[in-house]
């Protein structure tokens, strides 16, 4: 009646990369996520973790641009539920890259110069 689908050993490994993957990518990201006031964030200590912790989730943007619009299995087609999580995935991603940096820009022009926001 019902098959039973085993999960491959490389799919397994795929999802666990993914996983860690991300969580680097969040720990890379915690301090300027959870900066309350600006004054109290050190910019030159962090710049570089955030700095790769972009760089790490633009890969994982075009990565999924990629798959979006280049599907590896293009005579099997993708179902409708598929690609729509998979548009969510890369414009929660995008948001996600767009808000750090321009968090980190915000925090670089207040530890920075302090009299250009007191005009």
């Amino acid at each position: 009646m019902f098959k039973s689908r085993r999960i491959s050993a490389k799919r397994v490994f795929d999802i666990t990369l993914f996983v860690i993957v991300w969580t680097f990518t969040i720990w890379l990201l915690y301090p300027i996520l959870t900066t309350s006031s600006l004054e109290s964030w050190d910019f030159k200590t962090y710049f570089y973790r955030t700095v790769i912790g972009i760089a790490i989730m633009l890969i994982f943007f075009g990565k999924t641009i990629f798959d979006l619009f280049f599907p590896l299995d293009s005579s099997r087609g993708e179902s409708l539920l598929q690609t729509v999580f998979l548009t969510l995935y890369g414009l929660i991603v995008v948001t996600g890259i767009l808000y750090i940096a321009g968090r980190l820009v915000v925090l670089y022009f207040h530890s920075s110069n302090a009299e250009f926001f007191s005009l």
